[in-house]
């Protein structure tokens, strides 16, 4: 997957996205669900951006990814800067 924001390729796919596909759901079903505009889930799910901690409940019951995973994902995408 490429970081957007780094613009290095790298062999692990985000935590979000690896959940979207195993489950079969789009970006927009998932931003609904959680309640957030599409472009902002696809910027989670890019790691440009961070979820504000309020959401970090909703994100795990929908997509099952923890505050960790994410917070994980962001910090190597950024590390590859």
């Amino acid at each position: 997957m490429r970081f957007a924001n780094s613009g290095v390729m790298s062999d692990s796919v985000h935590p979000l996205k690896a959940s979207r596909l195993r489950r079969g759901t789009s970006q927009q079903q998932d931003a609904d669900a959680i309640g957030v505009n599409v472009n902002t889930f696809a910027g989670w799910e890019r790691a440009e951006m961070m979820p504000a901690p309020r959401r970090w409940a909703k994100i795990q019951e929908v997509t099952g990814v923890t505050a960790e995973q994410i917070t994980a994902a962001f910090t190597k995408a950024e590390a590859a800067v």
